[in-house]
């Protein structure tokens, strides 16, 4: 069963315009991805997915017109609100179904991993190299510590002005 826009942002149709936003502002910060980087795969497209719930339903009760359009005739005359099928959960999990998950969002936890990665190679790398004593294992360790150093002040020169920006939007 579909959920109103107001059951989803947790508010009453009385309610005026900038009582909603609040209460979707406060549901944004809730589910907004940029705030799951940390955490599981699972845990980020559950909370992507429910963020996408939040914007429709925001997106249907922003605007005066078509939030009394909305109220007037419902979500079948507005195309505005996720149909049914895209609100649906898998019993026991908040994940959308794979067949729902873009190519970039399964591309991007990799992404995000590739820092790790580099350092744990390194680390292994410089262990190696001093258990058997070989140098060139060294300085190749060396230089992949150096460059998960790197991809670590990147990746994070690259979220920085993405969360200014989500967070000066708001």
């Amino acid at each position: 069963m579909m959920r109103t826009p107001y059951e989803i942002l947790g508010c009453d149709r009385q309610l005026s315009t900038a009582e909603i936003r609040r209460a979707y502002l406060r549901l944004a910060r809730i589910y907004h991805p940029d705030y799951y980087a940390a955490a599981t795969p699972e845990k980020q497209l559950a909370a992507e997915f429910k963020m996408q719930v939040v914007n429709g339903a925001w997106y249907t009760l922003r605007d005066p017109d078509r939030r009394r359009h909305y109220d007037l005739f419902g979500p079948k005359h507005i195309g505005s609100v996720p149909p049914p099928e895209a609100e649906t959960e898998a019993p026991g999990s908040d994940a959308p179904k794979s067949s729902e998950i873009s190519e970039t969002q399964r591309v991007a936890p990799q992404l995000v991993r590739v820092p790790v990665g580099l350092l744990v190679a390194g680390i292994v790398m410089l262990g190696a190299g001093f258990m058997f004593e070989q140098r060139p294992l060294l300085m190749g360790a060396l230089v992949i510590v150096f460059a998960a150093g790197l991809a670590f002040i990147t990746a994070s020169m690259f979220a920085m002005p993405k969360a200014r920006r989500d967070r000066n939007y708001h």
